[in-house]
């Protein structure tokens, strides 16, 4: 009732939306494909308080991965919107791009 009051709220609210999807939508894929692609739920609370057998602190593949989703979600969102969405491509694309890079590092980290 009070958002009815404040002028022009709800112009704002669907940039509102596009911003938070172009921010989380990539961040969501990574997780689901990290979880249960890549890591098979083998996760433990143990691996993230442990400093031995602990996961990595930092992953520099999803942070690339992240950016392309992000990147593409400004532009299909502002620059070139696409008439069903961006989320769902965002979605699809930041997650496979993830999986195939992460695979074909561990492809060569094994071979070496």
């Amino acid at each position: 009732m009070v958002g009815a009051l404040i002028p022009g709220i709800l112009d704002q609210f669907q940039t509102f939306l596009l911003i938070i999807g172009s921010v989380f939508i990539p961040a969501f894929s990574l997780m689901i494909v990290d979880y249960y692609l890549l890591g098979r739920q083998r996760y433990t609370s143990a691996q993230l308080i442990q400093a031995e057998h602990s996961l990595p602190a930092f992953n520099w593949l999803a942070l690339g991965s992240y950016g392309i989703g992000a990147l593409l979600a400004y532009y299909w969102n502002w620059v070139a919107p696409l008439d069903f969405g961006a989320s769902l491509p965002v979605f699809v694309i930041t997650g496979a791009l993830y999986f195939v890079v992460s695979k074909a590092v561990a492809g060569k980290r094994v071979a070496a």
